[in-house]
């Protein structure tokens, strides 16, 4: 099926972005996302409205997954925006004729916003620049962003028994080195690193942030974009579009689809799922994200015991109520308990489930009470040009 775009501009920064609005012409539009350190995610939306004219056409997508049918009593429209080493995708459903672009302009801001707190790439980011303070004789002030992020990663630390670990930032850095030199690192460069690990180091209060180690590399990469998709979901909600999906380059939150839908239909590595009811999901994985070296494959996702990526990587996706807990979640149960059976699964939430595909295995292993139903969709045929 043919498809086209409408690019528009986006002021609501300083710098110029550009938003790419896709919407389906004469059908669905429905697609599918590779992204860095999660497998393919697709969503099938609504009937949109014609694009006006002059609009150009897109690259095809990478792999259409299916089609729902639905009334025409909303547009659908999409628009992207790149941020936190990603693209960014809002779905939103409006009544025809209205449009939600100052509202996703809104979101878009708020997700920037975030990537200045959270970002390990930028150097003057509020988390590089608290890292560079310590160690702190008195609590440090910070923002409410970054204290949110630092409280919700400590309590999945505290559930996961330390597999979900933000201060391995040193091992980080030093894995992203080595991947371009084609290489792993050394013990004594793994040591070298590993100064300043511990979430034992960090102290958080209602005066501030403390840390006593000498050295501070925190690493937020499994938790900060699924807290910006929640907080842009959370714009467009309460700007007054409940019926929006977020897509951080595979972590999703989306809220209460149309009653005149037939709900949220999400491909995940396990299958594709419709949903009634508001939600989110992410999916870890080494599927885009890999070293091989000397013929072994070395995941992105590090072992915080050993330091090394792992070489068995499981398929992992968490459905729960917000995406930053289920991007943490994912990121947790990639690293292997010392306990069987795991008992970060034998705890899940009442909104929480799992859904793991073992390495080398078309095997799926099921946990918690899942909230989607499964779905068989046609495929979506591409018309000819």
């Amino acid at each position: 099926m043919a498809y086209t775009a409408l690019h528009i501009q986006n002021s609501a920064s300083s710098q110029e972005r550009s938003l790419l609005l896709r919407l389906a012409q004469g059908g669905i539009l429905s697609f599918c996302l590779c992204c860095a350190g999660c497998s393919v995610i697709g969503i099938v939306g609504m009937k949109s409205s014609q694009p006006s004219s002059g609009s150009v056409r897109p690259p095809v997508a990478d792999s259409p997954i299916g089609k729902v049918s639905a009334p025409i009593a909303v547009e659908r429209s999409e628009y992207w925006h790149p941020a936190m080493g990603t693209r960014f995708k809002i779905v939103v459903l409006t009544p025809v004729g209205k449009s939600a672009e100052d509202s996703v302009e809104s979101a878009f801001a708020r997700i920037d916003e975030i990537e200045k707190v959270a970002s390990d790439w930028d150097r003057n980011s509020e988390v590089r620049v608290l890292c560079r303070s310590v160690p702190h004789i008195e609590p440090m002030k910070m923002s409410d962003d970054l204290r949110r992020i630092l409280s919700l990663s400590q309590i999945i630390y505290e559930r996961s028994s330390g597999r979900f670990d933000i201060t391995l930032g040193g091992w980080t850095r030093l894995w992203r080195r080595c991947h371009k030199a084609g290489r792993i690192p050394s013990p004594e460069e793994l040591a070298k690193a590993s100064v300043g690990q511990g979430m034992h180091h960090l102290q958080l209060s209602d005066q501030g942030f403390y840390c006593t180690a000498s050295q501070l590399a925190l690493d937020l990469g499994g938790i900060a974009k699924g807290f910006a998709v929640d907080e842009a979901l959370k714009v467009m909600i309460d700007q007054g579009y409940p019926h929006s999906l977020v897509d951080g380059g595979g972590d999703i939150a989306f809220g209460p689809p149309a009653q005149s839908s037939k709900g949220w239909i999400i491909e995940s590595p396990s299958g594709v799922f419709q949903f009634d009811q508001s939600g989110a999901v992410a999916t870890s994985g080494d599927s885009a994200r890999y070293i091989e070296v000397d013929g072994v494959r070395y995941s992105h996702i590090l072992d915080p015991r050993t330091g090394f990526g792992l070489q068995s990587s499981r398929t992992i996706t968490v459905y729960s109520r917000s995406c930053a807990e289920a991007d943490a979640m994912a990121t947790a149960l990639s690293i292997p308990s010392q306990v069987v059976p795991d008992p970060l699964l034998q705890q899940l939430q009442a909104y929480d489930s799992v859904h793991i595909i073992p390495h080398g295995t078309n095997v799926i292993e099921r946990f918690g009470e899942f909230k989607g139903v499964e779905v068989q969709v046609e495929p979506v045929l591409e018309a000819p040009n």
